[in-house]
């Protein structure tokens, strides 16, 4: 998650560094606190590299999702809208 821009920073910095090894990451910002600029540090640290950074979000929606209540584990199917990084 994003909660800070130091956080931000930190992981998009640090994913950088993962993705040119040949690694696969997967980040959460829910509430969108920091994703522009998480965006804007990971495309600099993957041009650093030599790997092409235009990442940019894309919003998609996935219809019937089933999750699990963390509270009470009931089971809900709902629609969620979730963003992705994309070339």
């Amino acid at each position: 998650c994003l909660y800070s821009e130091a956080t931000a920073i930190s992981l998009a910095t640090r994913f950088g560094k993962l993705i040119h090894e040949g690694k696969k990451v997967i980040v959460t910002d829910s509430q969108r606190f920091h994703s522009k600029l998480f965006l804007e540090v990971l495309n600099t640290q993957l041009e650093k590299f030599g790997l092409n950074g235009c990442l940019k979000w894309r919003e998609i929606e996935l219809k019937k999702v089933s999750t699990r209540g963390v509270t009470d584990g009931e089971v809900r199917i709902s629609d969620i809208v979730v963003n992705l990084l994309t070339a």
